[in-house]
């Protein structure tokens, strides 16, 4: 399924040529013209085959998803940094199954008006927490210093579509009442840094090289909920 480049929403573009969610100018290109992204083993990826790409819900869970995949697990200095973190890469692939999970769920019960919704309201306190460390988990692994700069600027990009959902009130009051989120991502969320949107982040755990690139607010829909 094609996406926006900006927004990560499914592809819909209105007759001037803009992204009907986020209205950003859209070039198509000739499917010869695409990326091709290196061939993965499942493992190696960290986001496991069997998990939804939450391509039919919403489109910041599709955006979380496809940076954890297709953006990020096939970047040598991404995969090179895995394998120096023991045990991080299951984690990973545990987290991006329960943000999965999430899609799914509100998905199947219907609580999703289309593709484009991005309703908060539907989603536990709990599995707020959970996207919340997924983002957090793409701000670390986006800022590595080894890792292209096209890769890294697309990381930047994502975030800052991604963080208009993380700013809204209703993402912030789910948050606080998850607490410390499900037990069994403790760890996870032990070693990975909470990014600190507009501004410098702690440095980048076990290495120290890396620092988070601070990135700007846009304009953007808000989240509701």
């Amino acid at each position: 399924m094609d996406a926006c480049g900006n927004c990560g929403a499914p592809l819909d573009l209105d007759e001037n040529g803009a992204c009907r969610w986020c209205h950003a100018r859209v070039l198509r290109q000739q499917p010869a013209q695409r990326l091709a992204y290196y061939y993965l083993d499942d493992w190696d990826s960290l986001v496991p085959a069997q998990a939804d790409d939450c391509s039919s819900s919403a489109p910041f869970l599709y955006l979380t998803m496809t940076a954890l995949g297709s953006l990020l697990s096939p970047e040598p200095a991404v995969q090179a940094y895995v394998r120096s973190q023991r045990g991080l890469r299951g984690q990973v692939r545990a987290l991006a199954m329960a943000v999965s999970a999430a899609g799914v769920r509100v998905r199947d019960a219907g609580l999703l008006k289309d593709d484009f919704d991005q309703n908060l309201a539907v989603y536990t306190p709990a599995e707020i927490w959970v996207f919340d460390l997924a983002l957090d988990v793409v701000a670390l692994l986006g800022s590595l210093p080894e890792l292209p700069g096209r890769a890294r600027a697309k990381a930047a990009s994502d975030l800052l579509s991604l963080e208009d959902n993380a700013r809204s009130h209703a993402w912030k009051d789910k948050l606080r009442r998850a607490g410390t989120g499900p037990e069994p991502f403790g760890d996870l969320r032990g070693r990975i840094p909470r990014r600190r949107p507009g501004g410098d982040s702690p440095a980048t755990p076990a290495r120290g090289a890396a620092r988070w690139r601070p990135w700007r607010s846009r304009s953007r829909p808000a989240a509701t909920g």
